[in-house]
C-alpha cells in the first residue's frame, strides 16, 4: 500500500467521523520504522519547518513526543501540549501509533498534530479507529496484490501452454484460452473470451460430454471441423467441480496429432542414421550412382531403388533422406516382405477401433500418418500384394489416407522411395505389379551396381568393416594378407556387400592378426569363394535365408547381434525369420 493512498485514505475516513474537520489546525505524519517522516499532510503552515519530509522525530532530534514514546512502547501514544520539551511542540498536543501490515510487522507510525483543544477521549478513539482502517485496507490491498499476481501467473501459465487451452463454463462459453487456440479458431483471445465455441465449431462439442458425465476424457482421437479447416487432434478435458460436486468448468486440451507424432518419432528414433559420406566405394559405376542420388535427394519427387539384395538400398534411402529438405522430419521404414498378407493395409493405413476382430481399443495410427512431413521407405515394394497397390496409389495420387473401417480422409504429406530386388517392369508382364503404380514410383530411378561389376571397391569396404568391427570383437590391427585379399576380389559376391561384411567379421574371429586364406576359404553363407560353388538355381530369397543363419551361428543364436550385424533393426530380423519359417 502507498503512503499517498494512507494518507487519502485516512483524511477521507476522518471527515466521516469528525464534522468539520477543516475547522482545525492539524497535520498528519507518516512516519518511517526508524522515525523518519516519509509523508505529511497540514493544514498548518507553521509546521513546515518541523514536519517536512525526511525531519527526524526520534527523541534525540525533536525531545520528547508521541512519535518517539511511540516507537518505544509500540503502541499507541498521547502526549499533551507543554509535556512536550521542544518549545514548538508545546503549542501542540501530538497522538502517535504504529500501524501493522499483514505479516504482522509495523510497517510506520501515523501521528496527529493539533493545536485546537479537542477532547481527548474523542480523539484517542478517532485515532484508533484510523490505525485499524489502515490496517484493514493493507490486508484488503495485501489481498489484492496476491490474486493479481496469482491472476498474472495464472494468465502466464496459460499462455505459455504449448496445446490449444480453453476453459468452458457449463454453457460452453469460453472463459479461458491461450494464443494456440485462439489462432486454430482464427480470432484474438480476447475475442474469444465471453463467446460460445459453438460458434467457431462445426462438429459436434465433445467437451460438454464432461459437464454430462462429471468424469475427464482423457487423449480422444478426433477431426474437429471448424469454418476453415479440419483439426485432426488428441481431446483432453478435465471437470472442475465445486464443494457440492458440480461440474462448474471444464479444462479443455487440444494436440494437433501431426505434433505428437513428431515428438514421438524423435524419441522413437524414427529418423535416417546415414548420410552419403556412409557409402564406401571408389569406382566409377558407384560415384556416378551416388551424383544420380544425390541430385533425387533435391528433388521432391518419388524414388525408386533398384538393386540385388545386399546392394544397400536402405543406406542410400537414409542418405536420400538426409540431403533433403525432409531431413528433421521422420523417416519411417515399412519392409512389404515381412507383413502378412491380410495385416498389410491396417499397417500401412492404420484403423480406427472395432474395424475388425481383435482391433486394438482406440484404433492404431499407420504408417504413413507417422511419415506425415517426412519420407516413407517402402522397402521389398515387389512383395505388396495387389490389392494394397490399387490403395497405395490412390495415397499417391491423392495425398491422402483413410484407416481401415474408418470414414475420415487424413491429409498427408510424404515422400515416398521405393525399394526393390526384382525387375518391376517383368513383374508388371507377370501381372504381379500395377502398371501404374510402377510408372507413378518410376520417376527416379537409381539402379545399384552389384558389387561383382565394381571389384575395386571391395579394398575399401574391407577396409572400412575391419574398423568397423575389430575393436567390438576384441581384436587389435588386423589386416588381410595379400592372398586373402585376392580370394575376396575374384569371388561374384552373390549376397554383395551384406555378404562381403560378413564374411570379413567371420575371418576377424577367426585370424590372430593376419587374416590368411584358409580364414576365408571355408564354408560360408554361399559355399567357397569359387564362383562355381554358387548354384545357380538359387534364387535370392535363399540366399538371404542362408546369410541369416550363418549370421545367428556366428552369434551363437543372439537375435540382437545378429540384426546388428546385419545392419538391419531387430524388429526386421524377427519379421524375417517369422517369413522364413526359421
Amino acid at each position: 500500500m502507498k503512503k499517498d493512498d494512507i494518507v487519502e485514505t485516512v483524511l477521507t475516513f476522518l471527515s466521516d467521523i469528525i464534522n468539520d474537520l477543516d475547522k482545525y489546525c492539524y497535520t498528519f505524519l507518516i512516519i518511517d520504522t526508524n522515525g523518519v517522516i516519509k509523508y505529511s499532510y497540514s493544514n498548518n503552515k507553521n509546521t513546515r519547518q518541523y514536519c517536512s519530509q525526511s525531519t527526524s522525530w526520534t527523541e534525540e532530534q525533536m525531545g520528547h513526543n508521541a512519535v518517539s514514546l511511540a516507537m518505544k512502547s509500540r503502541r499507541l501514544a498521547y502526549v499533551h501540549k507543554k509535556e512536550h520539551t521542544n518549545p514548538f511542540l508545546q503549542q501542540h498536543f501530538s497522538i502517535a501509533a504504529p500501524f501493522y501490515n499483514e505479516e504482522p510487522k509495523i510497517e510506520g507510525y501515523l501521528a496527529f498534530l493539533s493545536t485546537e483543544s479537542v477532547d481527548v477521549n474523542m480523539t484517542i478513539g478517532m485515532f484508533n479507529a484510523s490505525i485499524k482502517f489502515i490496517e484493514s485496507q493493507y490486508k484488503v490491498n495485501s489481498a489484492l496484490e496476491k490474486l493479481e499476481k496469482e491472476a498474472k501467473i495464472e494468465d502466464a501459465i496459460i499462455k505459455s501452454i504449448y496445446d490449444g487451452f480453453l476453459v468452458l463454463s457449463p454453457d460452453g462459453t469460453i472463459t479461458h484460452a491461450n494464443h494456440k487456440a485462439a489462432s486454430w479458431l482464427g480470432k484474438s483471445i480476447e475475442e474469444l473470451i465471453g463467446r460460445k465455441l459453438s460458434e467457431f465449431v462445426l462438429s459436434p462439442l465433445h467437451v460438454m460430454e464432461v459437464f454430462k458425465t462429471g468424469r475427464p476424457m482423457i487423449d480422444k482421437e478426433l477431426f474437429v471441423k471448424l469454418h476453415n479447416k479440419t483439426l485432426h487432434i488428441y481431446k483432453t478435458a478435465v471437470p472442475v467441480h465445486d464443494e457440492q460436486g458440480r461440474v462448474v468448468a471444464a479444462i479443455n486440451l487440444n494436440k494437433e496429432i501431426k505434433e505428437v507424432r513428431n515428438l514421438v518419432n524423435q524419441m522413437v528414433g524414427a529418423k535416417a542414421s546415414f548420410f552419403f559420406k556412409d557409402i564406401i566405394y571408389k569406382s566409377k559405376q558407384m560415384a556416378e550412382t551416388v551424383k544420380i542420388a544425390e541430385d533425387a535427394a533435391r528433388c521432391p519427387l518419388s524414388v525408386l531403388i533398384q538393386g540385388e539384395s545386399g546392394t544397400g538400398k536402405e543406406l542410400f534411402a537414409h542418405a536420400i533422406h538426409n540431403a533433403s529438405v525432409r531431413k528433421n522430419g521422420p523417416f519411417i521404414i515399412i519392409d512389404c516382405a515381412s507383413i502378412p498378407h491380410e495385416l498389410v493395409e491396417s499397417e500401412l493405413f492404420g484403423f480406427v477401433e472395432g474395424s475388425f476382430t481383435g482391433a486394438r481399443k482406440g484404433g492404431r495410427t499407420g504408417k504413413f500418418e507417422l511419415a506425415n512431413g517426412g519420407t516413407i521407405f517402402l522397402d521389398e515394394i515387389g512383395e505388396m500384394p495387389l490389392d494394397s497397390q490399387a490403395k497405395f496409389l490412390r495415397v499417391l495420387q491423392g495425398h491422402s489416407i483413410t484407416r481401415v473401417g474408418g470414414t475420415e480422409s487424413i491429409p498427408i504429406n510424404i515422400r515416398v522411395i521405393a525399394a526393390t530386388n526384382r525387375d518391376l517392369k517383368e513383374e508388371v508382364k507377370k501381372k504381379n505389379f500395377r502398371e501404374d503404380l510402377y510408372y507413378r514410383l518410376n520417376v527416379l530411378t537409381i539402379e545399384i551396381p552389384p558389387l561383382r561389376i565394381r571389384i575395386e571397391d571391395v579394398e575399401e569396404l574391407v577396409q572400412f568393416v575391419l574398423r568397423k568391427y575389430e575393436e567390438k570383437l576384441g581384436k587389435k590391427d588386423v589386416s588381410f594378407s595379400k592372398e586373402a585379399m585376392e580370394i575376396l576380389k575374384q569371388y561374384h559376391w552373390p549376397g554383395n556387400v551384406r555378404e562381403l561384411e560378413n564374411t570379413v567379421v567371420r575371418a576377424i574371429n577367426l585370424c590372430e592378426k593376419v587374416i590368411l586364406p584358409e580364414h576365408v576359404s571355408i564354408n560360408n553363407s554361399f559355399a567357397s569363394f569359387r564362383p562355381v560353388a554358387v548354384p545357380k538355381c538359387m534364387s535370392y530369397r535363399e540366399l538371404e535365408k542362408q546369410n541369416i543363419i550363418d549370421t545367428l551361428k556366428i552369434n551363437n543364436g543372439n537375435r540382437a547381434k545378429t540384426a546388428k550385424m546385419l545392419g538391419i533393426a531387430r524388429s526386421t530380423l524377427y519379421s524375417k525369420i517369422k517369413y522364413f519359417n526359421m
